[in-house]
């Protein structure tokens, strides 16, 4: 079996992939910057794109830093699906929750039919993200539109993922709730008490 040289390779590579799915696939950072100027260029009608459109919002969600204007364009598009999910059925508020990206957390917010409690294939929701991430501003944002007890798949809740990890701020906020409830247990019969012990080390004994 012949070798091919590295322009066949490159030629068989281009027939291969579109140069729009080339670049987003491998350029990612610079296809959603050009974002306006790329849909201009390809003559590209997001409108009759949902894939496209719906992907695009995923990422930019994720992205976030200097992403807002683009998510407000694509949530202002008609028959955006702003609870679309990845493959690891992520929706874009819980990719902005676990980025920490306060500014696309609101616009998403504000969209109507946003599900707030959507829960990844861990069963973890935005807020449960946000709380493992050390993400206080947006989990407060979050906790004004849900409860502080959902569960994911093994019974952990956000003040669980906020006192494994630390987050001493963001523990702090989601006790302030009025509906925490810190003798709740995750399925292994954990309770609060015992995630925060010296034997997970992380949270100080002010989360409790």
């Amino acid at each position: 079996m012949l070798l091919k040289t590295p322009m066949e390779e490159l030629e068989t590579h281009l027939c291969q992939y579109s140069f729009l799915q080339y670049a987003y696939s491998e350029w990612e950072d610079h296809t959603i910057a050009s974002y306006p100027a790329l849909l201009k260029e390809l003559k590209i009608d997001i409108v009759k794109a949902p894939t496209l459109r719906d992907t695009w919002l995923l990422r930019t969600a994720r992205e976030g830093q200097g992403q807002k204007a683009i998510v407000k364009k694509l949530l202002a598009t008609e028959g955006v699906d702003v609870n679309s999910k990845d493959r690891h059925g992520r929706t874009p508020l819980s990719l902005a929750a676990m980025r920490g990206h306060k500014a696309v957390i609101k616009l998403l917010l504000a969209t109507e039919g946003v599900d707030v409690n959507s829960k990844d294939r861990h069963g973890r929701t935005p807020l449960s993200r946000a709380a493992e991430n050390g993400h206080e501003a947006v989990a407060k944002l979050l906790l004004a539109k849900t409860s502080a007890n959902t569960e994911d798949n093994v019974g952990r809740t956000p003040l669980s993922f906020a006192a494994m990890n630390g987050h001493n701020t963001v523990a702090m906020a989601i006790l302030s709730h009025e509906s925490v409830d810190l003798n709740q247990k995750d399925h292994y019969g954990s309770t609060l008490l015992s995630i925060a012990s010296p034997y997970y080390y992380y949270c100080t004994k002010d989360c409790v």
